[in-house]
């Protein structure tokens, strides 16, 4: 699915362009532009999928020769990134790195974003995959809501699983029924405003960088980590949070993605059908939970540590003509 250079400029991709064919990372589309949602005439410069763990030979050499992908900017923990199953060919291309984040604080403006290197390849290798850990900490962050008689009858729950060796599945369900439930999926976008601001901070840094676009952001599933993260950077680039809600509700509309949500958290982790779901509405509610405690997302990525000349360098990098 090569582009012919008659038919686009140079970072350019025809209104047209269809990523059906990039069928082993499911979800995979361009944030901007957003051509199902009306999106003006913007470069590609950013896309998002689910894990890209499965993409065979012919995938990777599309992402990397037509897309021109230099960066991606993976939610997930290094941890739960080898865990997951697939050849991984794109990384055969990549360094990869994680993040060091400051400590109890968040970052300050023009504040550089501190590399850890996991896997180097040779020293002209100069397109990077960033293990964000979006999560990092929000265990303990959910063990610590549950009420004292959970705490408790937790650790029975957790010797049960050690001893039958279920992999922690049980202990776990229990706090995603009896903590996350009650939230549900807007609950969790909250916490990751809340409780995530350092990893998102370092995300949106990164996409300053113009060696690091065109760029792909992805967590797991496409939907959540990068949906919050994609949202953010949309209302950096001027769009409407309606706009936003619309281009977040793609994900519901994927006719692989749903029974996959549905399999790997409604029914593995028992979490309520709102975990499966991309609706406008959940969308809507977060902007309105950002505006009422920040006034604006433009002020609540102030307080991140990502300053309003950090959100103009980023609207430059992705939204300017080179």
């Amino acid at each position: 699915m090569s582009i012919s250079p008659d038919e686009e400029e140079e970072d350019r991709c025809p209104c047209s362009l269809s990523f059906d064919s990039i069928e082993n990372c499911i979800n995979f589309r361009s944030v901007c532009p957003d051509f199902e949602n009306g999106a003006p005439d913007l470069p590609f410069r950013l896309y998002r999928s689910s894990r890209p763990d499965l993409l065979t030979q012919k995938e990777v050499d599309y992402i990397l020769k037509d897309l021109k992908i230099k960066c991606i900017l993976d939610m997930r923990s290094v941890r739960e990134y080898r865990k997951a199953s697939g050849d991984k060919l794109l990384d055969q291309h990549f360094n990869i790195s994680e993040l060091k984040y400051p400590e109890c604080r968040n970052y300050h403006p023009k504040e550089e974003v501190d590399i850890l290197p996991i896997d180097s390849k040779s020293s002209d290798c100069k397109v990077h995959h960033y293990m964000l850990d979006i999560f990092g900490g929000y265990a303990w962050i959910i063990f610590k809501r549950a009420p004292w008689y959970i705490w408790i009858y937790s650790i029975f729950v957790l010797l049960y699983d050690l001893l039958f060796n279920k992999g922690f599945h049980n202990f776990i369900r229990l706090y995603t029924t009896r903590v996350l439930n009650p939230g549900g999926i807007l609950g969790q976008y909250k916490d990751i405003i809340e409780e995530c601001q350092p990893s998102l901070a370092a995300a949106l840094k990164l996409l300053t960088d113009p060696q690091n676009v065109p760029a792909l952001l992805n967590c797991t599933h496409g939907k959540d980590r990068t949906g919050v993260l994609s949202a953010l950077i949309l209302a950096c680039l001027g769009k409407d949070k309606c706009y936003i809600a619309k281009n977040y509700a793609i994900s519901e509309q994927s006719p692989k993605l749903k029974p996959i949500l549905q399999e790997e958290i409604v029914e593995r982790y028992r979490l309520s059908e709102s975990f499966a779901s991309a609706k406008e509405e959940t969308m809507l509610s977060l902007f309105e939970f950002i505006e009422e405690k920040y006034g604006n997302v433009s002020n609540y990525l102030e307080y991140i540590g990502f300053s309003s000349e950090e959100q103009r360098q980023l609207y430059n990098n992705l939204c300017e003509k080179k």
